[in-house]
């Protein structure tokens, strides 16, 4: 083939019975045709050895260089081949030239470019690049986000211009990198980058989920996965596969029942809702459950019954919030025709007594249609002891004689701190001395933990 009177055709059939030619063999074809009539088939061969998987070499991008010659400047693949050579050899400013003649939609180009930066240590030229190519609309693969990422980790800027694009190439890249980070335990860069992100998908957020979650930081897993749901997003099964986790290392078995109910509950009933607004009161998350009371009223189809109430004054009771507390108390009637049960006037009762609104409280109590059980009595005693309303205290402690004395132990401890607190030690001492007469024992405290039993 390489003689003066070499036959190229006959070298084509030797070559093609060929099971793997070396890089020699590819050279030696290339070559043959470069310097043939027909080139065209030396750049065939070129990109039958690079989807075999064959690496050129220095001796192969002269014969393609030689085939180019001959109008092969606009052909795509053909000249991402020359830009992939002029990188190779650190030559960026001839490769800028050739990939401005290549068609944008390239992605393979795009990638080359932004590797060829990388290889040559220019981090920042690359994620200039990867802007470009987001500009243009062209989706990044593995390949460009791998590169990328070794952009951003050796520019050491993680909030650079690229991330603070909504897009969704660079959603996805800098979900990857926040991936990266949180999996490696470094929680403050992962937590900046999600904080940064102006759309988070729902990979992001389980990324974060599951990997306080694997570094046992349970309670913020638990916190962001309330953030989660009160931004509108969905859980997807990867999202309560780590929650149902957390669940378990907090024997939060309320919580886990109710992420149970909402996994085979597809549609979002009132008890769906109301299952996420009362769970989220009972862990804490007053704001966080009132948000999605606010939610689940915007969807006109579920209408909240006595239960969702419980759950919104309790949230209202949880962060102090008296005046919305008041209104939903008021609207539970006049819009819903809810009427007020023994759990709405507690919530009530103790919201007020906590703040302080003691007459608000006990006007309350008087407007009960029913007789008020001793955890309204108690409510009521809480703020006593908060506010040191002695007065008070013993106006409620008249009431109890009408009930009946089994629950009878913690309103007594109450009122017994309520005196001590104020220095009336007489009715502390009269206060055990009934205890102990009507044989009122203190109730032990107690803990209970869920185990797994392996038979």
């Amino acid at each position: 083939m390489n003689s003066q009177f070499g036959d190229i055709d006959y070298a084509h059939l030797v070559f093609r019975r060929i099971d793997s030619p070396s890089v020699y063999i590819w050279n030696s074809m290339i070559k043959g045709y470069a310097n043939g009539h027909n080139p065209r088939v030396s750049m065939i061969l070129y990109r039958q050895m690079m989807q075999r998987g064959y690496s050129p070499d220095h001796f192969t991008f002269p014969f393609v260089l030689k085939a180019m010659k001959s109008g092969f400047e606009a052909d795509a693949y053909a000249a991402t081949g020359l830009l992939q050579m002029y990188v190779s050899c650190a030559d960026m400013t001839s490769a800028l030239k050739v990939f401005d003649n290549i068609p944008k939609w390239n992605v393979v180009a795009w990638t080359c470019l932004i590797a060829g930066y990388v290889d040559n240590n220019q981090p920042y030229e690359a994620l200039e690049v990867f802007k470009d190519m987001d500009h243009w609309g062209v989706e990044p693969n593995e390949i460009t986000m791998v590169k990328v990422m070794i952009a951003c980790a050796r520019s050491r800027d993680i909030g650079y211009d690229p991330f603070l694009s909504s897009s969704s190439s660079n959603i996805i890249l800098a979900t990857a990198i926040l991936e990266m980070y949180a999996k490696c335990g470094s929680f403050k860069t992962a937590r900046d980058l999600f904080n940064k992100m102006p759309q988070r998908n729902i990979v992001a957020w389980n990324s974060m989920i599951n990997a306080y979650n694997q570094y046992e930081r349970h309670e913020e897993a638990l916190d962001l996965f309330f953030d989660m749901l009160v931004s509108g997003l969905n859980p997807d099964k990867a999202t309560f596969l780590s929650v149902l986790s957390v669940c378990a290392h907090l024997c939060a078995l309320a919580l886990g029942q109710t992420l149970h109910a909402y996994l085979f509950l597809q549609k979002k009933d009132v008890v769906v809702w109301s299952s996420m607004i009362n769970g989220l009161a009972m862990h804490g998350h007053g704001n966080e459950a009132l948000r999605m009371f606010q939610m689940m009223q915007e969807d006109d189809s579920v209408l909240p019954d006595h239960i969702t109430y419980i759950g919104v004054l309790f949230a209202c009771s949880h962060v102090g919030l008296v005046e919305e507390a008041k209104k939903h108390f008021n609207l539970m009637t006049e819009r819903y025709g809810i009427m007020p049960e023994s759990e709405h006037y507690g919530c009530m009762v103790d919201l007020l007594s906590r703040a302080g609104h003691f007459r608000e409280a006990e006007k309350l109590v008087e407007t009960m249609a029913e007789q008020p059980n001793i955890a309204i009595w108690g409510a009521l005693l809480n703020g006593c002891l908060i506010h040191e309303n002695v007065s008070l205290a013993n106006q409620v402690k008249m009431q109890l004689t009408e009930l009946e004395p089994a629950d009878w132990s913690g309103v007594h401890v109450l009122l017994s701190n309520i005196y001590a607190r104020a220095g009336r030690w007489e009715e502390v001492n009269m206060t055990r001395k009934v205890m102990k007469h009507r044989r009122i024992t203190k109730t032990t405290g107690h803990s209970s933990v869920e185990i797994k039993l392996i038979s």
